[in-house]
């Protein structure tokens, strides 16, 4: 999946899940390539987006803060890519998919951009070891219902585009479900499956539900 060394788990984790809400729901712990991803219970699925159940999940994270209006460039990017890289090799440590793209809008007129990578549960002792590098963090991830949107052939600029997260809004306000969700404005996820180096991407992006 990634190069530079990352060394990918392809095992499946096992992870106790709640019973279906009804025939039509699954649970999964694979991403469509075939990589190890969080489990999650497919709750509902329209036309245009999901609603998923994930189960607790536990990631490697960094995060940096720009001023609001600020493109997040790729050197923001790469920047945290590079720290997190750092962490697997230097313990390591495998991951899974996806990377995860948290972009937060915080106090003091900043947005704070979070990338964060899959740890898969190795075994019931399974503890990773705590980060060398300050501005990298371990955190357990408790689980969370999420709105998806899936975005296929995106150029990799947009890959953690609001105007997608805005879309999803639309559709969930159409829906009902204006004030069940967090807005865009002030909190959205992006979540990436495909190789750093891959021209078009597939993408999703999550709205929290409230």
């Amino acid at each position: 999946m990634f190069k530079l060394g990352l060394v990918l788990l392809v095992a499946c984790v096992i992870c106790t899940q709640a019973k279906p809400a009804s025939k039509t729901a699954s649970t999964l712990c694979r991403a469509p390539n075939g990589i190890t991803s969080p489990c999650y219970q497919l709750i509902r699925k329209t036309a245009k987006y999901e609603e998923r159940k994930y189960v607790s999940s536990l990631w490697a994270s960094t995060s940096e803060q720009v001023a609001v209006g600020t493109k997040i460039s790729g050197k923001i990017s790469r920047s945290c890519y590079m720290r997190l890289r750092g962490y697997l090799s230097s313990h390591n440590v495998t991951m899974g998919v996806p990377v995860l793209y948290t972009i937060k809008a915080i106090p003091g007129g900043k947005v704070d951009f979070t990338m964060s990578f899959f740890l898969p549960n190795n075994g019931p002792n399974f503890q990773p070891p705590a980060p060398h590098d300050k501005r990298v963090r371990l955190e357990n991830k408790p689980s969370m219902n999420v709105y998806v949107k899936v975005e296929k052939n995106l150029n990799y600029e947009h890959r953690f585009s609001k105007t997608y997260a805005q879309l999803l809004s639309g559709y969930l306000k159409a829906d009902g479900l204006a004030g069940k969700y967090t807005t865009p404005d002030i909190m959205f996820m992006a979540a990436g499956y495909d190789a750093p180096w891959t021209a078009k991407r597939t993408n999703e992006f999550w709205l929290l539900k409230a």
